[in-house]
């Protein structure tokens, strides 16, 4: 199970709050692959290595957006914690809705399917 994050640059309140709502959708999405929390310590162990988004063809413009749209098309789930609809946090949650990924938003901007 791959779950990817994103947020806002700047957290200025609640970041206990916060850290307590991360930890709650990653407890609530792993009761679908207890197998990986189980044996996450081994699964660590036999990491293969680490892959990078394919973003050295895109201009330098655009290389976040494109880093982050891969990381949602490449994970199973992905936690947001976005409370405005601009900016890269923003889009990457809203890339998601719109392909129908599973999410969760900790945030408290909403988006609509359109």
């Amino acid at each position: 199970m791959i779950i990817t994050f994103c947020g806002h640059s700047k957290i200025y309140d609640g970041r206990e709050e916060l850290q307590e709502k991360v930890i709650a959708a990653i407890e609530e999405f792993s009761k679908l692959d207890e197998a990986y929390f189980r044996n996450r310590e081994n699964y660590l162990k036999e990491c293969d290595g680490i892959i990078y988004a394919e973003t050295e063809n895109t201009p330098r413009k655009y290389a976040i957006l494109k880093r982050n749209e891969w990381m949602v098309k490449n994970a199973d789930y992905l936690i947001a914690c976005v409370n405005h609809g601009w900016g890269g946090a923003a889009k990457s949650l809203l890339y998601a809705v719109k392909h129908k990924k599973a999410y969760r938003n900790i945030g408290t901007k909403t988006f609509e399917e359109d």
